[in-house]
């Protein structure tokens, strides 16, 4: 089980609403069902040119949520 505070987390990127996000990238971290590349494909394809700011704050949360789960999931050292 993963422990992340997903609205703390997006709220330090810049918006609680990116915490789906950071949810999304915890998941992928420790269940990689879809390929990282290609969530981050279907975000530049599914995102309007005129919206760059939300497609960075999106890569952001999920490569935060990515961070949080790596640490979890990494063996603790001695």
């Amino acid at each position: 089980m993963l422990m992340v505070d997903a609205v703390r987390e997006a709220t330090a990127l810049g918006d609680a609403r990116a915490a789906n996000m950071v949810l999304l990238g915890a998941f992928l971290a420790a269940e990689p069902v879809v390929s990282l590349r290609a969530v981050v494909q279907a975000l530049r394809e599914r995102i309007p040119p005129d919206r760059t700011a939300l497609v960075a704050l999106n890569l952001s949360a999920i490569a935060r949520g990515w961070e949080i789960a790596r640490e979890q999931l990494l063996p603790q050292r001695v």
